[in-house]
């Protein structure tokens, strides 16, 4: 159900925001308009834990509409502070994390974003004209529990970015180095003042502007700065609270830093090395395949790649590797678990629908798997979102991010149907038809021979059969999916422009990619494919969409 927004009892102005809040350090910034509302008390807190086990269903979504002219739309997402902050190039809105109601929300109407940063309660918004004209960049500080503004300044230098609109800050400090002169600032996020100035390269080193860019994905408890020397190259890991140097390592120039709860993670040419918060190297030299990512809970770090999953002892530094079917497209923590979403569920001679959302709790060495209430498409034919890039876990929720028509899509799921077992769903294995009882009237070419598919400790059997259509010829008929309702079958089943709507009787829905030809077929809480798309095809899908919406 598409959530529409509304603003109750909230504000919203449309004038000069040059004398709201106090001014930061630097020269006064240029007078901008804005359309800006904010909103009185704060959000209700999330708990700091995952869903329960079981099918996933939407509680709400809102959709963000990037700028029409935009060859590279960019978004940018925080869960924080019982709030949802969804901001593009053209501004920022913040909703209820709970309900999905908008609260504030902040646009300088003919001005572009360039960053936003988000620590200890407070946004900066960063912003220029549309040519980045020189003169014209100007730093908003509001707050995020209200979107009051704090505070105005003109940039006060450059900002350390991961080449997107996410900016690092942490500890209440945004980190800048100047446009002139050698150092960094921290810039308190609060009041836009500097909190602290540090000169951190070592004598005949330097931390140029231009390769900070895209080094380093950072949560904000250390920074992480580039230094070059003569013939080397280093990670500086700073204390955002005052700047101190916390430790030095040594990498290449093609480094990434990746900074979670304390815990770098290097990725050079050598591999990955897990650097503990004391500077020391728990792991090195670890091969992590792309995509490479990272995560910390606790005492223990988490390292997957395109193959495998590393758990990590951050004390003892003992790695326990496990293999992927499938490599995790993100990660997200709530409490000792760390979650992460892969292409497909299960393992076996027939690709189940859902991607599968695994729960790793890397110190009891477990993982919990199940359905994810979204799918995705891996290779061409397939049914799925084509990328879920951002996924946050808390209030016993997943919010999950992504592209729907050119939009943002930033969607709430919850635990609509808990049980066992939790690999389905919660759906018992015998709702699970066999394939080959499914189509009265046609007979299966040949005994069925596909293997179980797995997905954890459960296994599913005669998920595939091969049923003989006129002219001599095979169709393989799939169960891909067996849902709790109707609805839950329905939000799984999202197609792209590749697939077309088409006829089955007795389904509710039927879709047709053209190549490869697969058929993609519903009725009630059961999701079929079917390897052809002509009209002998449908008929047999017409043929098991009827039985099955007996049943």
């Amino acid at each position: 159900m598409r959530f529409r927004a509304v603003l109750l009892g909230v504000a919203t102005l449309l004038a000069p925001a040059c004398s709201a809040g106090h001014k930061g350090d630097d020269t006064t910034p240029p007078k901008v308009r804005t359309d800006h509302s904010t909103t009185g008390a704060a959000a209700a807190a999330l708990v700091d834990a995952g869903p329960a086990a079981g099918t996933l269903g939407e509680s709400w979504h809102v959709d963000t509409r990037p700028p029409a002219d935009s060859s590279d739309p960019q978004v940018f997402r925080r869960l924080v502070d019982g709030e949802l902050i969804v901001g593009t190039v053209t501004g920022v809105d913040a909703y209820d994390a709970g309900t999905g109601r908008a609260r504030w929300h902040y646009r300088e109407p003919g001005r572009k974003v360039t960053g936003y940063a988000e620590t200890s309660g407070s946004l900066v918004v960063m912003t220029a004209d549309p040519d980045l004209a020189r003169g014209s960049s100007r730093w908003t500080g509001l707050a995020t529990a209200t979107g009051r503004v704090r505070w105005t300044s003109a940039r006060p230098g450059y900002q350390l970015t991961s080449g997107g609109l996410d900016v690092a800050a942490g500890q209440g400090v945004l980190p800048v180095l100047p446009v002139s002169g050698s150092g960094v600032r921290g810039v308190d996020a609060s009041t836009g003042r500097t909190r602290w100035i540090r000169p951190v390269a070592e004598h005949g080193c330097k931390t140029p502007i231009i390769d900070q860019l895209g080094a380093q994905d950072t949560d904000g408890s250390l920074f992480a700065l580039r230094e070059e020397c003569a013939g080397h190259v280093r990670v500086l890991a700073l204390d955002p609270a005052t700047g101190t140097v916390r430790w030095a390592h040594d990498a290449d120039r093609r480094a990434v830093t990746v900074v979670r709860r304390g815990i770098a993670l290097i990725d050079d040419i050598k591999g990955v090395t897990v650097v503990a918060a004391n500077g020391h190297d728990v792991v090195a030299g670890r091969p992590c395949p792309a995509p490479c990512r990272f995560a910390v809970t606790g005492e223990h770090a988490v390292v997957t790649s395109a193959s495998q999953a590393l758990a990590v002892d951050l004390t003892s530094g003992k790695v326990t590797a496990r293999p992927l079917l499938a490599p995790y497209g993100a990660l997200a923590v709530a409490g000792d678990e760390v979650y992460g979403v892969r292409g497909h569920l299960g393992q076996g001679g027939v690709r189940l629908l859902p991607a599968a959302l695994d729960a790793i709790d890397p110190a009891a060495g477990t993982v919990r798997t199940g359905p994810a209430p979204f799918a995705l498409a891996e290779q061409p034919g397939d049914a799925g979102e084509r990328a879920v890039p951002w996924i946050a876990v808390a209030g016993r929720r997943l919010y999950a991010g992504y592209s729907v028509s050119g939009l943002f899509r930033t969607t709430s799921y919850d635990t609509t149907k808990a049980g066992s077992p939790g690999e389905l769903g919660g759906i018992p294995q015998s709702d699970w038809p066999d394939a080959c009882a499914v189509a009265p009237g046609y007979k299966a070419a040949s005994p069925p021979v596909t293997p179980a598919v797995s997905v954890g400790s459960v296994a599913l059997h005669d998920l595939s059969c091969a049923y003989r259509l006129a002219g001599d010829t095979n169709a393989s008929l799939d169960i891909a999916w067996v849902a709790p309702t109707p609805d839950d079958a329905h939000r799984l089943l999202t197609v792209d422009a590749q697939a077309q709507p088409v006829q089955v009787d007795g389904a509710d829905e039927a879709y047709a990619y053209p190549s490869p030809p697969v058929l993609w077929f519903r009725a009630g809480r059961f999701v079929m494919r079917i390897d052809q798309t002509g009209l002998d095809a449908r008929a047999l899908a017409s043929a098991a969409a009827k039985h099955l919406r007996t049943h």
